[in-house]
């Protein structure tokens, strides 16, 4: 899992170092991101974490500040390769955080629900599983994803959003080492024209919707056929996490 998540230039953590032992970590991993329209690099701040033992970690020249500080000085900046970092806290760790002065809040993640069901519109389209597992997409799959991410970029350019192409997809959901996803494309039923891609995770109670890659035309038709599947599954729902400032995209259907 590491391997996966920081090697080959995936990721950067820093330690700080007390009597030859590590006190605290906080890592990186890299993301390419369409910045107000411009390709950059972000780091998705991650593994933040500071021994128990280590009991000054919430003053502010404690290990969590001098690490956190060191990684965001060293690495991120507009004369960095990373323009900026984002990260999804939660609350308490949000309020150390800014109250040590190294974040700032731009959005709130919210979660949408909706009952599953089976809709009729659903029969407008197919779908279909596409990459493998541990290997990754087929050249025409890749085609078909990087046409919709080409599509959809436009859409966001007054947003930072993660790059969705077929690289992304492949290495963040075919190639996890642990976790099994259905990435699945959805095409129009008669000109088999791509309409969008879907990453689900089933649960026991319901459907999650993590990813999708689409116009924003499409999205409401994506959400109609993701609670026909919940439907399938016999889970009662399908839900998503967003950011607030987006779900109005998510929320039509």
């Amino acid at each position: 899992h590491w391997a996966w998540k920081y090697g080959q230039g995936h990721g950067t953590g820093m330690g700080l170092m007390r009597d030859g032992r590590m006190v605290a970590h906080y890592g990186g991993v890299s993301r390419r991101v369409a910045l107000l329209g411009q390709p950059a690099r972000a780091y998705q701040v991650c593994d933040v974490m500071v021994m128990p033992s280590a009991n000054r970690a919430l003053v502010r020249r404690g290990p969590l500040y001098r690490v956190s500080s060191g990684f965001l000085q060293a690495e991120v900046g507009n004369d960095r390769d990373h323009r900026i970092a984002f990260g999804f806290p939660n609350q308490r760790a949000h309020e150390v955080a800014h109250r040590l002065g190294l974040y700032g809040q731009v959005d709130k993640l919210v979660r949408l629900s909706w009952p599953s069901a089976a809709e009729a519109s659903a029969d407008r389209v197919r779908w279909a599983p596409i990459g493998q597992a541990g290997v990754g997409f087929s050249a025409a799959e890749r085609r078909g994803v990087d046409g919709l991410w080409r599509c959809m970029a436009p859409a966001f350019g007054e947003c930072v959003l993660g790059v969705r192409d077929a690289d992304w997809l492949q290495y963040r959901y075919l190639q996890h080492p642990h976790q099994r996803y259905e990435v699945m494309a959805v095409r129009s039923r008669w000109l088999r024209r791509w309409l969008g891609v879907m990453v689900l995770r089933r649960h026991e109670d319901h459907m999650l919707l993590l990813d999708l890659v689409a116009p924003p035309a499409a999205v409401p038709l994506l959400i109609t056929l993701a609670r026909h599947l919940a439907a399938q599954a016999h889970v009662p729902r399908l839900d998503a996490w967003v950011t607030q400032s987006q779900s109005h995209r998510l929320a039509r259907p």
